[in-house]
This record gives structure tokens, C-alpha cells and sequence, in this order.
């Protein structure tokens, strides 16, 4: 079928409707565009004839795949027409040109006809559809996977489907949509994701939202990963994607137009596999696009904090680029054979105006294997449904395409997402060397999520905000000696400013004539600023940030920040909101906020900071201005002026995470509390930061979760709503007790790469037993800003060069702490909760001293590619109250780290973490003059030297046995995908049970014993004869859901077996000798040695317990059947125990209908058995005979002795289970 058909069709009718006077359309035409038509009906209800445009929406699958967008151009059309054009186009799914005038025709005479409100299907305008074109429209035989292979319409309305559509009919047409959605949903299932059905995927459904996620621990990333992307092993990463109307069926979509596709994504994390539906609706809050979501329930969410959906790192990214390209890059490789998601970025890149992606693409691999990635990608995504024949699941070439790009993300530019070139894999993506990608990263909120920086790591942003502020507001020449002769050029200790955002900054002059100044008369709470000039009222708006100039003496001036709520031009006044105050000195363009610092430093009194506090307050005259001024055409001076000032309006860092703790979703730039310019330089400070820092200790926090700023007020954190910041003291160095400690996971990424190919040098030509050593470097607060995003060099001369050009180190504290200071003027960030006083870092650099400039008293370096800051330490000044500031103000204070109010939360003791081996001749020294113990974190954990490897989490599944049962899907999402063609599925349980009256009581997991020499087990794979157990043939009757489903359980099994320890795990399968994947062979070991059945397996000489698997016709849906072949079992009525039945079944209601659900998994099963098997309650498991192997089990006692049970403790035997055990359909039994 195609648009050809469609035409015939057109001109058809036109005949048609000229011959014939059955309907009340009297002409029909093509429209202006492809598949378009117009058919004219009249009717004495109306004034005049009305002209109905029908717009097909996928003529390349008319008629049966296509629907037909319904409206008019008339104009003053009544609303229940409007209402009836518009319920036509929810039943216009596989209909013809004619077949749909037809239609429109008998619903808008229903809906004039005044006399009835039932449709009158006998009346004589009816054409009836004959009962061929009924039969070939609606087959009754709907095949699960072949059948009804056409795109649905999944929004069906529900009004009443009309005379030419019969109910039947309807009903087989919703049943096969279900069918093909849950057929899509159940193959994401299978390829190892899980699914939540959040609303809607129903036949009255007009948008729903679907989750599809997947635990961290199985993308195997690595733990520095997992560290710098805020995941744990236990969290799932989640896809949440939103469908408007018709589900998108694959083989439909692609052949429309991207700018049609139907579908939004979201991407984030949480500790459950799905989110809420409150969260999940918060989630698209944000979102362009109007959605019907109608909320018949309540939706409001109670779940706690930890539970709820976050956004991760990489979240706005990858939205914006799945929103964006997604739809198109799957039509790309759908219709070139064999191109890979990277080149068919590529060729879009490139077909979008991207001429410099031609080279890229020729230079990408063709064929879709793994090996085109970089880095290998974890077993779950090795295979790509998109390549797969026959029908497939657009919600799992979204999650594949979702997890794939999230796994290689640092791979990628975040901007345009070409692969980036540089050697070094960065921990955190980054963007391009495209001039556009920076400046969309830096100005449009386009790079890391500046909210989840400030939820997860709120001191690392405090701290580089502090840095900034430092060297904006610290004229370079105050750091060092002023030479006579020399003029004081007021240099900054900053390099490099934010340029290229084209943010305004407010107009700061100093001169009360400049034109550009607003005169107002300021009441002394500033809550209504009088203007002078009406004027000047043309140039205020509400909702606009300005500052206030107010004189001070000794030639200061202090900067009243305000917001504007109102304006009201009759009385020429505004309302101001105030925002903060700041002291401004013309004399070295600094300013500093008025607090107790401004005081101590300017030498401002009470008095004068408090104007109005002698006599009766009263209005002041002030110049008002506006943020007006584009900081790009400003000299650095005033540059470093306007940062400062823009900064002495941020609040807290601690503040900004409690509001958006309160506010999740929102962006910080909504908040009115932050100016424009505020959250534009924010955004810069943690973008333009390329090294990975991590907060290693507890910083705890005042009583009540508040935290001092200098002027006594307090900022609440709101701690009950707001995310646990993670600490790593396995990370801390602990003789530097009295320091906020930070690590670098990671350097800027050039710098890295630098280093580590110096190292690799250097190490070769010299052999070197020990690479690198460790060293300190103390440097000015004001210097940081530049040390994190440039490294140590030595540019700027500080501290002179007694010793020859280099950078400076030494490995003894106290001569490195000397150089580490505040650096003249306060240069503390006035709202930091932080409070830096002093700054200090641990370096690795190459071990080559014979190569330095110098290596005593200090370590000069000149190869400033040999260094690398590992840790970062600071202090704290004390809080003094403004009185003490008044009283020291000459004095000088003697910093000290502020005193903890707080307790650090209560952990688990933990090993002591293992430390680095430095070399003997050169290790450094702490505060206490003794050698510093550097863990071995303090190194990439691809440099650890051999030998001090340490345990890593990557991919390591969890050991709570719920993990491996998945007991937290809930039963209403496994019963959506599996409760089709009558078929239902049991409630699903949190655990699996023996009896129907007591839990398993859990033997211990398989137990490690310590290291003698000895193997730690006894048991040793493939020694087992397979040829004496009764090896079936496959069944006759294998069905396709189960096959996939058993490939998938022996796949996940082999991967579980391949990377854990024999005597960890506790069975073995030989995966490469399964001939028939209905049957398996399992084979149960290493026992505790303490349970009575180890010591009888030792007697007997039996170091297994064999087991026969087998899978029914109805699995996973019904469970499998396991049973013991060898050794037999002391009965029950014998003091036999372990839940073996005397046939050498299990005992067990797991295995039965009653308790099996299709979500547990083949693991989950053989921990289960294994674990009855351990158990002494209500007696052990002993072997019916200790002097030798025993006999054998044969099936049929096995599946009586199980059915005799089942009914004994009223559990439902499963249907399949005489087929199962061998009676019918097993060839050669």
C-alpha cells in the first residue's frame, strides 16, 4: 500500500460521490498537500455547507496502518460539529478514503438529528461495509507474534464507534493493540530492563507514561565512575518515556516525519525501579509539549526523599539530544544496512549542517558489533534489537539507545555529541573544541547540571565559588611587595573571565552626574523607592534586578542590592525586594560585603553602617542602576568588580540546595533570589572546572541544619527534605584532623593525559621502582581559582625564586602551610558556608628528583606535566560575632578550622582503608612530622601497582536476596505484560515460601574460609557423567516466549558463574553442554562443612548434589519443575529433612502455582533450593546412605511425590506439570 493507493482511491470517490445521492456529501477533492482530500457536507441544521479537510498520517501504510487527522477551516462552526470532527479522527484507524466519508457522514447527521441521541444505524443513508470487506478488515484469528502486524491506534476514544466500525469488531481491534504493546513491552523485559506502567495503555487512553530502568551494578561501570556520576550499585537508572495519543509501533514511525514522532523522554536515577506517578508528572513539568494525562486518583506522593526521581549528571544532555535526534537516527541506521548509532550521528550531524562530521563519518566503523565502542560495553547491551527481523519494540530501541550512550557518555561531546578525540577518557563528559558547543555549554545551561553539582556535592560548589570570589576581588599586587618605582598595576589573580555569555551586570560609576543613574528617594526598609524623573519610569519593569549607590566616608560607597516586584508609574514609585548590601572602594575597584568583615577591613563604624540609627529614620536620597551593562565590553577591572558584586548577591550554596530540595525539577535560574547574571556566572564557575573533586569528610552542619553567615542570620537546609550529602572516609588522610579534606579523582582531563604520558616516560628511561612521590604546595586563596582549571605552573612569581624557576613543593607540612594563606584584604565569599581561611594541597609528581631544577631544601619542578594535585585541604576561620570584629579589627586573627556542632553520622566500623607504598627515600611528612599514610585512592585506580590491587564494586550484584529475586516489581506491571488471551498471573510475592504457613529460616550464604593452602572446595566442574542421567530430546511443543526467556536465564547464569568463585556460589552448570534448553543438569556444592549433609556427602564420597531442571510449555508463566536425580535422601518420615520430598522433589511452594510469579528469576530459584536444602528446621537433610554414592531418583516418583505434597499443604499443582515431567511431548522418554 502506498500514496498511489491513496490517490485511486481519491479519484474513486469523487466518482463515487457524483453518481450517488446516498450521504449528504456533495462534492470531494484532493487537498493542497500529499494525502490530503476534502469532502463538502450540507445539511439543512447548518447555515451553510461546511468543507471537512481529512489529512492522512501515514499513507505509506493506507489504509490499513493509517489514521486521518480530522478538522475545518469554516469558520463559526458550533461546537458540538467542533466535538464531532474531532471524536471522528478516534475511529478513522484502517479505514479508506470512501469508507471514512462514509462515516463522517452518518456521525455529523447523528449528531444534527435533534429528535434522538442514539445513532440510527438501520436509517437509509446507511452503506453498509460488505462481508468480504469485513472479514479482510477483522480477522478473528489474532496470532501473538504475526498476526495484526500494522500500526494501532492506541487513543481510541470513548464515545460510541459507529455502524460502519461494528462493536465486535472494536473489541478485536483493542485486543490486538494490547497485544502489540505488551508484546513491545514484554521484549524490553526480556532483554533484561524492567518495566513500570505509570498511566494510560489503555483503549481510552490518550497520553501514558511508561518506566523502563536497570540496576547500576549491571552496566559495570567502574567505582571511580560510579563515584563522579552520584550512582550506587543499587540504584536504578531509569528511562521514562511519555506517549501523546497513538502508541509509536516501530515499522510505522520511522516511515513519518521526525517533527511527528509522539514521545518525550526523561532520564534520571532512583532506589526503585519505577518512579511515581507524581514524580514521574513533575519530571515532564518542564516539558513544551501539551499532554492529556487525566488524573482520575490521587497522586500525591509520599515516599520518602531517597525514593523519589533525581536527575543524574548527564540528564538535560541526553534528553535533549533523545527528544531531539533520537526518532531520526534509528530511521538512519534502519535504512543503511549496518550503521552504527555513531555514524549515524555522523551522517545526521552532517545532513543538519555539521560539514565538519563528513571526515568523522568516514572515519567511523560500519558494521554495529561492539568492537565499534571504545569501551566494552556490559553484556545487557551487547545486543541490538534495531537489527533484529521481523517485529520490533520501539520502547527497547529507546532504552538500548538510552543505556548505550549513558555507559560511553564521557566519550561524547555534551553539546553536539560527536566523539570526542582526546586520548584521555575523562570521568565527566565535556564538550567539543566547536567554539558553538562551549558557548551553548557555558550560556544555555547545556553542560552538567548545575542543581545536581549543588544537590550531591554542595561544599565542592562552595568551595569553587570561594575561589573565584577570592581572585576577582584580590588585586594581584597585594601579594606581593610593593617595589618603589614600580606602579601598582591592579592585576588580578584570575586568567580567565566568563566572556562569550553576554550577561549584564549592573552599571557601576562612581560619578553621581552620569545619565545613566535614576535618582529615587529610598524609604529606610526600602520597601517603595520614590523616582525622581517620570522619566526614568519608562526604563523600570517588574521582576528586574538593580543596585543602589549610597556615599560612605573615607571615599567608600556602599551597594544596596535590591529586586523589583512592582512598578507603579502613577505615583512614580517601585517596590523593592532587598538582596544585599556591598562596600565598594574606588581605590582599588574592590568591594566587599558590609557585614563584620566589611567593618574590620574598611574601618566602617556601627554608626555608619546603620545610618539611620541616631535620630528618626527618614528617606535618603540614592542613585539607582540597572543591570544594563554587557560584561564582554567591560575592561578587567571592572570585570573582576562586577563578579565580585554579582557573587555578593548568590546565596548559600547551602540555601540553593535546600531550595531546590523543596523545588525538585526546577532550575535555579527560575528562583527569583538569584539575579540572571548570578546563575549565568554560577554556572560558568562549575562548568568552566574541569577537574573531578570529590568531599571526602563529614562537615557537619549547625543544630537545627542551619549555618552562620557572617552576620549572625542563619540559612535553613531544610534537612528532612534534602538528600544526604555522601562522604568517602575511606578516602580520608587522617593525620589531617583540623582540615576540610577534598579529593581530585581526576585532573582537567589535557592535564592528565599529559601527566600520565610524561609518567610513562619517564618510568621506562629510568626504570623506576617507585613513579611518583608526594609533595605539599601552599598557595593563596586567591591563586586556587586558576591552580584547579590550569595547574600548578609558574606564570606569576609570589613568593620569588631563591631556589630557580619552577614550581615549588616540599615534603615537610609546615614549610608548605607557611605559603598557604587568606592573601591581604578579606577575600572570604561573604555567603560561603565554607569560610576559607587557607589552602593547601598534596601532589604526586614524578619521582625523578635528579631531574629538577632543585631538590633541596624544596622539590622546583619545571615540568609542570609532571604534576598533579591529588588532594586539597583547607581551613576554616572561626564565626566571630560582629563585636569581636569590631574588637580584633587591628589585631591579627589567628585562624583556626570552625569547631563542629554537629555529630557525623554513626557508621559501621570499616577496615582501615589500604595505603599507599611510597618510596622509602622520599615519602612525605604531615603536621605531626611523621610520614603521611596516602590511601590508595589517592591514585586512578588504573595506575594502582600490582600487588596492591583493591576490591572493586564493579559489577558486583548484591547480596540481599531480594536484589536476585526482583521481589520489588510490583504484580500490576508483570500482570499488564502477561495477562493477555485470558491467561492471568498470581499475585506476586516478597518471598517465596515452603510452607503456606512458615518462611524459609536462610542458611548462610556459601561461606569463605580463610586461606590454608588448600583449595576451598572439594568440588571440581565437569567431572560429572552426563551421559548417566537421562538427557531428553527438546519438546515438540517450544514455544517462542519461553525459548527467550531460558536463553536469557542461561546467559545472565553463565555470567554469574563465569566471574564468581566456585565455592561463593554453591552450583555449577555446564553451560556448554546444553543440548535441550528445556532441560538443564545443575549441580549443588561446597556445603557448609558443618551441616550434617556436608558430612555425609564426605562419607559417601559425593561431592554433589545433582539436580535436573525442566520447563514447561506455559514458562515463564508456570514454573519449572525441579527435582534431585542423585544422591537419594533420608524421607521425611525417616528424620529426613532439607525439604527433599521422598520422591526427591522439593518441597517447596516457590515451585508451585501458588507461589511462583514470572518474575523470579533461575537464580533467585536455585538460591531458594539451596538455601531449603541448608535448612535444619524443622530437621536437617541427611543422605539415605553414607558408604557410597546411592541410587538415583526416577522422575515419575519425583512428580507424585510433589503432587502428593502440593495437596497436602493446598498449593495448585501447575497445569503443565505431568507434560514437564516427562509423561507427554519429550521425544525418547
Amino acid at each position: 500500500m502506498s500514496i498511489k493507493r491513496f490517490n485511486a482511491d481519491v479519484r474513486a470517490a469523487v466518482v463515487k460521490v457524483k453518481e450517488t445521492k446516498s450521504f449528504d456529501v456533495t462534492s470531494v477533492s484532493r487537498g493542497d498537500s500529499d494525502g490530503e482530500f476534502t469532502a463538502t457536507f450540507e445539511h439543512p441544521a447548518l447555515a451553510s455547507p461546511l468543507d471537512i479537510r481529512f489529512l492522512a498520517q501515514d499513507t505509506s501504510e493506507y489504509p490499513d496502518g493509517n489514521h486521518f487527522l480530522i478538522f475545518t477551516d469554516s469558520e463559526d462552526v458550533p461546537s458540538h460539529i467542533a466535538k464531532a470532527l474531532q471524536e471522528l479522527g478516534s475511529f478513522s484507524f484502517g479505514q479508506t478514503v470512501l469508507e471514512m466519508i462514509m462515516t463522517a457522514t452518518k456521525h455529523l447527521t447523528r449528531t444534527l438529528a435533534s429528535s434522538s441521541d442514539e445513532p440510527d444505524i438501520d436509517g437509509d443513508n446507511d452503506v453498509e461495509m460488505t462481508d468480504a470487506e469485513d472479514d479482510d478488515m477483522y480477522d478473528d484469528d489474532f496470532d501473538d507474534e504475526d498476526g495484526f502486524d500494522y500500526d494501532q491506534h492506541f487513543g481510541l476514544s470513548s464515545a460510541r464507534l459507529e455502524a460502519s466500525v461494528p462493536v465486535s469488531a472494536a473489541q478485536k481491534l483493542g485486543l490486538a493493540m494490547s497485544q502489540r504493546v505488551k508484546r513491545d513491552l514484554r521484549k524490553v523485559r526480556e532483554a533484561g530492563f524492567k518495566i513500570g506502567i505509570l498511566c494510560g495503555l489503555e483503549p481510552d487512553s490518550r497520553s501514558s507514561i511508561i518506566s523502563m530502568s536497570i540496576r547500576a551494578s549491571k552496566l559495570l561501570l567502574s567505582e571511580e565512575a560510579l563515584q563522579a556520576w552520584d550512582l550506587d550499585n543499587a540504584d536504578y537508572v531509569i528511562l521514562l518515556m511519555r506517549i501523546d495519543g497513538i502508541y509509536p509501533m516501530f515499522d510505522s514511525v520511522i516511515q513519518r516525519p521526525a517533527s511527528s514522532f509522539n514521545v518525550e523522554f526523561r532520564f534520571g536515577k532512583s532506589i526503585k525501579y519505577k518512579p511515581s506517578l507524581h514524580q514521574a508528572l513533575a519530571a515532564f513539568a518542564t516539558s513544551k509539549r501539551v499532554f492529556d494525562i487525566p488524573v482520575s486518583r490521587n497522586v500525591s506522593d509520599k515516599s520518602d526523599s531517597q525514593e523519589k526521581f533525581k536527575k543524574l549528571f548527564i540528564s538535560s544532555s541526553l534528553e535533549q539530544y533523545m527528544n531531539e535526534a533520537f526518532l531520526s537516527l534509528a530511521k538512519l541506521r534502519n535504512n543503511n544496512q549496518g550503521m552504527s548509532w555513531d555514524r549515524a550521528n555522523s551522517m545526521f550531524r552532517f545532513m543538519n549542517g555539521g560539514f565538519d562530521a563528513k571526515e568523522e563519518m568516514d572515519s567511523v566503523e560500519v558494521d554495529t558489533s561492539p568492537s565499534e565502542t571504545s569501551k566494552a560495553l556490559p553484556p545487557v547491551l551487547l545486543v541490538d534489537h534495531l537489527t533484529d527481523t521481523g517485529e520490533r519494540s520501539m520502547p527497547l530501541i529507546a532504552m538500548e539507545f538510552a543505556m548505550r550512550y549513558f555507559v560511553r557518555c564521557n566519550e561524547f561531546c555534551l553539546r553536539c555529541h560527536c566523539p570526542l578525540k582526546e586520548q584521555f577518557e575523562a570521568l565527566k563528559p565535556y564538550v567539543c573544541a566547536n567554539p558553538l558547543c562551549l558557548f551553548q555549554y557555558m550560556a544555555l545551561g547545556l553542560g552538567p547540571s548545575i542543581e545536581h553539582e549543588i544537590l550531591t556535592q554542595p561544599y565542592v560548589v562552595d568551595l569553587l565559588v570561594s575561589f573565584c570570589y577570592a581572585a576577582v576581588k584580590n588585586p594581584a599586587h597585594m601579594n606581593r611587595p610593593w617595589q618603589p618605582g614600580q606602579p601598582q598595576a591592579l592585576s588580578r589573580s584570575i586568567r580567565e573571565y566568563p566572556v562569550g555569555l553576554r550577561f549584564k551586570v549592573p552599571h557601576m560609576t562612581f560619578d553621581e552626574d552620569d545619565s545613566s543613574l535614576i535618582e529615587v528617594k529610598v524609604e529606610p526598609d526600602f520597601a517603595r523607592v520614590k523616582v525622581e524623573n517620570f522619566k526614568d519610569m519608562d526604563r523600570l519593569a517588574g521582576k528586574t534586578w538593580v543596585v543602589f549607590h549610597e556615599k560612605l566616608p573615607h571615599q567608600l560607597h556602599r551597594i544596596h542590592h535590591g529586586y523589583i516586584t512592582n512598578v507603579d508609574t502613577r505615583s512614580m514609585t517601585v517596590e523593592v525586594e532587598k538582596m544585599g548590601l556591598s562596600v565598594l572602594d574606588p581605590l582599588t575597584m574592590s568591594s566587599s560585603r558590609a557585614g563584620p568583615a566589611a567593618a574590620a577591613v574598611y574601618g566602617v563604624t556601627a554608626d555608619q553602617q546603620t545610618p539611620h540609627a541616631k535620630g528618626p529614620p527618614g528617606p535618603k536620597i540614592m542613585h539607582m542602576a540597572l543591570y544594563e551593562d554587557d560584561f564582554d565590553d567591560l575592561d578587567e577591572d571592572k570585570k573582576s568588580l562586577a563578579m565580585s558584586l554579582v557573587l555578593d548577591t548568590l546565596p548559600s550554596i547551602i540555601e540553593s540546595r535546600s531550595h531546590l530540595a523543596r523545588h525538585p525539577h526546577s532550575r535555579l535560574r527560575s528562583w527569583e533570589r538569584i539575579s540572571p547574571a548570578a546563575a549565568a556566572l554560577l554556572e560558568w564557575i562549575v562548568a568552566s572546572n574541569r577537574s573531578c573533586i570529590f568531599q571526602v569528610d563529614y562537615i557537619a552542619e549547625n543544630v537545627n541544619g542551619t549555618v552562620p553567615d557572617d552576620t549572625g542570620s542563619t540559612a535553613t537546609t531544610d534537612l528532612a527534605n534534602t538528600p544526604p550529602i555522601k562522604f568517602r572516609e575511606n578516602e580520608k588522610i587522617p593525620e589531617m584532623d583540623g582540615w576540610v579534606q577534598f579529593r581530585f579523582a581526576q585532573g582537567s582531563p589535557d592535564k592528565e593525559l599529559r601527566f600520565s604520558h610524561a609518567l610513562t616516560e619517564v618510568a621506562a628511561r629510568k626504570n623506576l621502582q617507585y613513579p611518583t612521590l608526594f609533595a605539599w604546595h601552599g598557595s593563596r586563596l586567591s591563586n586556587w581559582h586558576s591552580i584547579l582549571r590550569h595547574g600548578l605552573d609558574f606564570n606569576e612569581v609570589m613568593n620569588g625564586r631563591a631556589f630557580g624557576n619552577g614550581v615549588y613543593f616540599s615534603q615537610e607540612f609546615h614549610t608548605s602551610s607557611g605559603y598557604a594563606g587568606a592573601g591581604g584584604a578579606a577575600t572570604t565569599w561573604p555567603n560561603a558556608s565554607l569560610k576559607l581561611n587557607s589552602a593547601l594541597s598534596l601532589n604526586e609528581i614524578i619521582n625523578a628528583p635528579d631531574e629538577y631544577v632543585s631538590s633541596t631544601p624544596h622539590l622546583v619542578v619545571a615540568q609542570v606535566d609532571w604534576i598533579q594535585c591529588r588532594y586539597l585541604f583547607v581551613q576554616r576561620y572561626v564565626e566571630y560575632t560582629v563585636a569581636d570584629y569590631m574588637k580584633q579589627a587591628k589585631q591579627t586573627v589567628h585562624p583556626q578550622l570552625t569547631s563542629h556542632s554537629g555529630v557525623p553520622p554513626k557508621e559501621d566500623k570499616k577496615p582501615e582503608p589500604q595505603m599507599l607504598i611510597q618510596d622509602p627515600h622520599r615519602t612525605v611528612r604531615g603536621p605531626k612530622a611523621t610520614q603521611l599514610k596516602i590511601p590508595l585512592a589517592a591514585i586512578p585506580s588504573a595506575r594502582v601497582p600490582q600487588g596492591q590491587a583493591v576490591e572493586s564494586k564493579q559489577g558486583k550484584e548484591l547480596d540481599d536476596p531480594v536484589y536476585y529475586q526482583s521481589d520489588d516489581e510490583e504484580p500490576e506491571d508483570i500482570n499488564f505484560l502477561l495477562d493477555w488471551e485470558g491467561t492471568t498471573v498470581p499475585q506476586k510475592r516478597t518471598i517465596s515460601r515452603i510452607s503456606s504457613t512458615e518462611p524459609i529460616k536462610p542458611c548462610a550464604r556459601p561461606l569463605t574460609p580463610a586461606y590454608t593452602g588448600q583449595p576451598l572446595t572439594d568440588f571440581r566442574p565437569g567431572t560429572l557423567d552426563l551421559k548417566s542421567l537421562p538427557i531428553l530430546q527438546p519438546p515438540s511443543w517450544a514455544t517462542d516466549l519461553a525459548r527467550k526467556q531460558i536463553g536469557k536465564e542461561i546467559k545472565k547464569l553463565a555470567e554469574v558463574q563465569a566471574r564468581t568463585p566456585l565455592h561463593e556460589l554453591g552450583w555449577y552448570i555446564d553451560v556448554d553442554n546444553i543440548e535441550n534448553m528445556f532441560q538443564w543438569i545443575v549441580e549443588l556444592h561446597s556445603f557448609d562443612s558443618q551441616l550434617p549433609l556436608a558430612k555425609d556427602m564426605k562419607k559417601a564420597g559425593v561431592t554433589s548434589i545433582v539436580l535436573e531442571i525442566r520447563f514447561g510449555r506455559e514458562y515463564p508463566i508456570s514454573p519449572p519443575f525441579v527435582r534431585v536425580i542423585r544422591p537419594r535422601f533420608l524421607p521425611f518420615m525417616q528424620n529426613g529433612g532439607g525439604h527433599v520430598l521422598s520422591g526427591g522433589s522439593m518441597c517447596m511452594e516457590l515451585l508451585t502455582t501458588n507461589g511462583w510469579t514470572p518474575a523470579n528469576s533461575m537464580e533467585a530459584v536455585l538460591l531458594q533450593v539451596r538455601m531449603a536444602m541448608c535448612s535444619v528446621d524443622p530437621r536437617p537433610a541427611r543422605l539415605e546412605r553414607t558408604d557410597g554414592p546411592g541410587g538415583s531418583y526416577g522422575i515419575g516418583e519425583a512428580a507424585d511425590a510433589f503432587t502428593r505434597a502440593a495437596v497436602t499443604h493446598g498449593w495448585t499443582v501447575p497445569n503443565d506439570l505431568r507434560e514437564t515431567a516427562g509423561q507427554v511431548g519429550f521425544p525418547g522418554v
